[in-house]
Parts: C-alpha cells; sequence; structure tokens
C-alpha cells in the first residue's frame, strides 16, 4: 500500500505538471484582451530579466481573477499568487541561464507575489472563524492544482511577450519531467514485482540517489512520518528536477541571524507575537494585528528589538529577565476596520442551477489607515509547555510542499518566547546547522539530527546551547554574523537501509566533526 501511494501521488503531481504546460500559449485568439500592453522603449524601467515587464501585478491579480462568490474569487486569487512564484523560479532556468543567477528584480516579484498571497489570507483570517479559515486554505490549496485555473491565468494575467518566452523554457522542463515521471513508474514496477516476503529485507524504493527519493529519505531519517515526507519528497525532487534547490531558494529568501519567538502580553492586554520574519500587535485601540517587520541589535550596551511602524519604529529593551521594556506612551500606525462588505452567496451545480439550502451571506471587511495613541509598557513572555512543543512542530519547520493536515495543525503550537537563530551555518570541517524557530538540524558526514536550542544573551554576548543528546555543545553568535565554538561535535542520526515487508529499516550511524567557526551561508 506505501508504493502505491508513493507512486498514485508521482501520477498526481504528473497530472497537475501537465496543467502547468499550457497547451496553445502562443495562440493569440486563446486570451483575454484586457492584459496589460507590452512595455515600449521610453516607458516604464525596464526589469531585469526583461520577461518581468510581461508578468501581472498583485492588482491585476485581484482584478482579472474572480470566482462565484467572493470567498472564492479570494481563493482563486490566493492560489494564483502563489502560482506566480512556481513561474518565476520556472524562469529562472531558462536556456543560458547560470545556476543561481536569481536577479534583484526577480527576487523583487517573488516577495511581492509571496507578500500578497500572504495578506490576503491574514484579511480573511480576521473576520472569519477558525474553522471557516480552515476550509478557506484548503480551498485556495484546491486551487493551486486545479489545471482550469492555471489555464485562466495564463489567458488572463501575462502580457503576449512574456508568453512567447515562458513557452520556449516550459518546453525543455516538461520533455524531461516527463522521463522523469517514466522512470520513476518503471522502477516503482520493478520494486512492486520483486518485493521480498515477510520478514526478509528488501530494497526500499526510495533508496535510489535521485531528488524526489534522497528528500524523502532524509525526511524519514529525522523522525518525520511517512505520509509527510513522501510529500516532501515528491515537492523537492521536482524543484531539484527544475534546476531550483530548494535549501538555497529558503536560504536566499529567509532571515539569517538573532531573531525573537514566541508571544508577550501586558498588563493593559496589549500583546506581541513574533515570528521568524515579522511581528504582530494587537490591542492597540481598534487596529487589527497587522504583521510588521523588525531586527534586534545591541544598541547602547543593551538588546533593542525594533519594530516597523510609521511614524516612527517601536523600541523594545530585552531585558536579562526575559521582559521586553516598551517605549511607553507611542503613536502605532495601522489599519482599522470601518465597516463590511454583505454579498449574498450561494452554491451552484455544474449546469447553473442553485444548491437547495445554500444561499447565505458572508461579510468581507473594509479597511482603513489609522493611527493609535497607545501605551506599550513592560511586556511579559507567555510560559509554553514542554508538551505544546511536540516532535512533529519540530519537523514542522523542515518540511516543503504541501504538508499533511496533522503537519498544518501541529504548525499552530505556540514557539518558546526569546530570542532565536534563523539561517544555516556550516565550518570548514563539514559541520552545518540549520536553523529554525523550535530547532537546529545537524550535519555531519552521513549522520543528521534534529535538536532542540536555547538561547541566552549576558551582556553583548549571546550563547547558544543546542541539546545534543549525550554530546551537548554551546556556540557564540559573533559580531561579524558568524558562530564560534571549540572542540568536537558527535552527531548520532539513523540511515534508511531497506524495508522488511512495508516497514522501512534504520540503522544508527554516528559521526564526528570539528566544530570550529561556522560561518553563514
Amino acid at each position: 500500500m506505501r508504493r502505491k501511494r508513493l507512486f498514485a501521488t508521482l501520477a498526481l503531481l504528473a497530472w497537475v505538471m501537465a496543467g502547468a504546460m499550457v497547451p496553445g500559449v502562443g495562440a493569440a485568439a486563446s486570451r483575454a484582451s484586457t492584459r496589460e500592453p507590452q512595455q515600449q522603449s521610453g516607458g516604464a524601467a525596464a526589469t531585469n530579466p526583461a520577461y518581468l515587464a510581461g508578468m501581472p501585478s498583485v492588482e491585476k491579480v485581484k482584478q482579472m481573477i474572480q470566482g462565484s462568490d467572493p470567498t472564492d474569487s479570494l481563493a482563486r486569487q490566493v492560489a494564483v499568487l502563489n502560482i506566480l512564484q512556481e513561474v518565476i523560479q520556472r524562469m529562472e532556468i531558462a536556456p543560458g541561464r547560470r545556476y543561481g543567477s536569481q536577479t534583484a528584480d526577480e527576487l523583487k516579484y517573488f516577495n511581492m507575489y509571496r507578500l500578497g498571497a500572504y495578506q490576503l489570507t491574514q484579511d480573511y483570517a480576521k473576520a472569519h472563524t477558525a474553522a471557516e479559515t480552515k476550509a478557506f486554505n484548503q480551498l485556495h490549496g484546491r486551487y493551486e492544482l486545479d489545471m482550469t485555473l492555471r489555464r485562466e491565468m495564463f489567458q488572463k494575467v501575462f502580457t503576449d511577450a512574456f508568453l512567447a518566452d515562458y513557452s520556449k523554457v516550459d518546453a525543455g522542463i516538461n520533455a524531461d519531467y516527463k522521463a522523469h515521471i517514466e522512470q520513476e513508474r518503471k522502477q516503482a514496477e520493478q520494486a512492486q514485482r520483486h518485493a521480498g516476503t515477510p520478514g526478509e529485507r528488501t530494497i526500499s524504493p526510495m533508496a535510489k540517489n535521485d531528488p524526489t527519493s534522497m528528500a524523502a529519505r532524509r525526511c524519514l531519517e529525522l523522525g518525520g512520518s511517512e505520509a509527510d515526507c513522501i510529500t516532501k519528497g515528491i515537492g523537492s525532487g521536482l524543484l531539484a528536477l527544475l534546476g531550483i534547490d530548494l535549501d538555497e531558494t529558503r536560504k536566499a529568501l529567509g532571515t539569517r541571524g538573532l531573531r525573537m519567538g514566541g508571544g508577550y502580553r501586558a498588563d493593559n492586554g496589549i500583546g506581541i507575537s513574533f515570528g521568524q520574519d515579522t511581528v504582530d500587535v494587537a490591542g492597540c485601540g481598534k487596529l487589527v494585528p497587522d504583521p510588521r517587520g523588525y531586527n534586534v541589535a545591541w544598541q547602547a550596551n543593551q538588546w533593542v528589538v525594533q519594530v516597523l511602524n510609521d511614524p516612527g519604529p517601536l523600541a523594545f529593551v530585552l531585558t536579562s529577565s526575559g521582559q521586553l521594556v516598551g517605549p511607553g506612551t507611542v503613536d502605532v500606525g495601522g489599519r482599522v476596520i470601518t465597516g463590511y462588505q454583505v454579498y449574498d452567496v450561494q452554491k451552484r451545480y455544474s449546469d447553473g442551477n442553485i444548491v437547495p439550502g445554500s444561499v447565505h451571506q458572508e461579510q468581507v471587511p473594509v479597511y482603513a489607515q489609522r493611527t493609535e495613541r497607545c501605551v506599550l509598557p513592560t511586556f511579559h513572555p507567555i510560559a509554553v509547555t514542554d508538551a505544546e512543543v511536540s516532535p512533529v512542530s519540530l519537523l514542522a519547520a523542515l518540511l516543503g510542499g504541501e504538508k499533511s493536515k496533522e503537519i498544518k495543525q501541529d504548525e499552530a503550537r505556540p514557539t518558546p518566547a526569546g530570542l532565536r537563530v534563523a539561517g544555516v551555518y556550516s565550518a570548514p570541517g563539514g559541520l552545518k546547522m540549520e536553523f529554525h524557530p523550535v530547532a537546529v538540524i545537524l550535519d555531519c558526514g552521513q549522520a543528521h539530527v534534529m535538536r532542540q536550542y536555547a538561547v541566552q544573551a549576558a551582556g553583548g554576548q549571546v550563547s547558544i546551547a543546542v541539546a545534543n543528546g549525550n554530546s551537548p555543545f554551546a556556540l557564540t553568535l559573533r559580531l561579524d554574523g558568524n558562530l564560534g565554538g571549540a572542540g568536537t561535535v558527535e552527531v548520532s542520526g539513523r540511515l534508511m537501509v531497506g524495508m522488511r515487508g512495508n516497514e522501512f529499516v534504520f540503522e544508527p550511524v554516528t559521526a564526528r566533526c570539528a566544530l570550529s567557526t561556522l560561518r553563514a551561508n
């Protein structure tokens, strides 16, 4: 059954990719006439590469992509904004381009679409229940795999010049991918025919060294479940086949260095919640908790967390006891809900008739910019129990691509409040450390393992204690952004060596690496 599920997932992904091939993109008659005009000489500043000039703005996506009701429209728009990020990654492997040659403009467009999708989902969540938000996320997730929506996107939002460039890149990629899927099919059939008897160890279908199998195998060896790791492997393997390194992409887009985590609350009810890249401020007047950027720095002999704000940044001092001392009475800029647009919504059958009993009303908030005068006093960290930080939530930071329902639910568990670290660091001796909000992945030789870590700041010094089983060790975060350490690190993990019946078989593996200066990648 496990092999069948893996093969079925591969087949589904092949079907999805077939939808991305955009048959007939060269036919001008199949495209809407409302597409933005191509840039002409003497017009707006040229983009690098030029194809970006033919990609849509977030506002154009909102205008052109519509559904049967406001929620359906919003889900389609979020899906298209997520697909547009894939399109940029696909164009980065155009013939003649060097691997890793992403330009500043490509990163700008990628982040524009990512932020647009994030903002739309946050706006929906703020005006709906948790159950409605969960259903909405499932809806836009399904739309991201919908061939019909992908065809509509290509017909409505791109210029003719972009479609011509895209079709050149796409043709070669799809041929390679079809060959890869055919190879996977033959190998899966062969493994099925030669499966061993119960109790006999056989070669796992994921023992191959193609990108898909390697990613899934690493996920299993780090403690992930089969369902989640197969999904992880499929996503990473496809990107690698297309010339996109998921880890490199994450490192290029992600934040590095000292960060904050967890939640804080003041006695007056105002709360602060940190993520790796953004922070929300809730309870300040009628402002909704929009995400804001922040940074952590050693200033005037104290650790200061500066939060982006208009009219001016908000400075919080992190004390040795773990509290955040706010700036007192300040002006905080943001958005407020000024009302709601109410729509009549109904579901329809495929023949267009309304489903009986489905007619109801939905509302979408209307926002306005506002500045509130609020008191930001001392904030106390919100405690998190060990039970709330489960192994599944630790692994959730690693998984890429689509995630299972269990992983998505578990990611809602809180991160412990306080200083955290982000980024990937490596040493000349082979040690690599990949930091996430609640865990760090250690790599040494063939061994890899996921461990929890803690961060302490004493004066201007930051120390990182890694709970590495029977071999814990400490690091210092230096002013140049690198990590310093001394001695040897022992990494004890496990390797997948085969299968016994339908169960994966693992063997322990241990490697030792010198702990010296680890430089940020």
